[in-house]
């Protein structure tokens, strides 16, 4: 059996079967940014993640710059317009990419996100920072 190299999936209410979420941002000064997801259909709590890294694709250099003195992560003006770029790109890149094999994949699999995660070995590192 070929192991699963990549996929993609949308985030489905498992009380509803609505793909439509609402993202709650829960922020706390100096830790990571936790996510719960809703649905907006029927209200359920659908998951919580933590994310480590937001890329806005709007997001103006100015305000990148800002983050970037506070975090103290830059050395040069180009270079870090490099950086900036990149990860824009980037992010579009994977957009399109997983706007792809969403469609590919839509009456293919029937798996969880959770399922996925085990399938792919995705890592998880909630059980080292459960409480965050």
């Amino acid at each position: 059996m070929e192991e699963l190299q990549e996929t993609s999936k949308r985030e489905t209410c498992p009380t509803c079967g609505s793909t439509h979420m609402i993202n709650n941002h829960f922020l706390e000064h100096q830790k990571h940014d936790r996510v719960l997801v809703e649905c907006a259909q029927c209200g359920h709590l659908v998951a919580k993640y933590i994310l480590r890294n937001y890329i806005d694709p709007g997001f103006h250099y100015e305000q990148f710059l800002k983050l970037a003195k506070i975090h103290q992560d830059f050395s040069s003006g180009r270079k870090t317009l490099e950086n900036f770029q990149a990860l824009q790109e980037k992010a579009r890149i994977q957009f399109t990419q997983v706007k792809k094999l969403i469609e590919e994949n839509a009456d293919k699999d029937n798996s969880t996100i959770q399922d996925l995660f085990s399938k792919l070995h995705v890592l998880e590192d909630s059980y080292q920072a459960f409480g965050e």
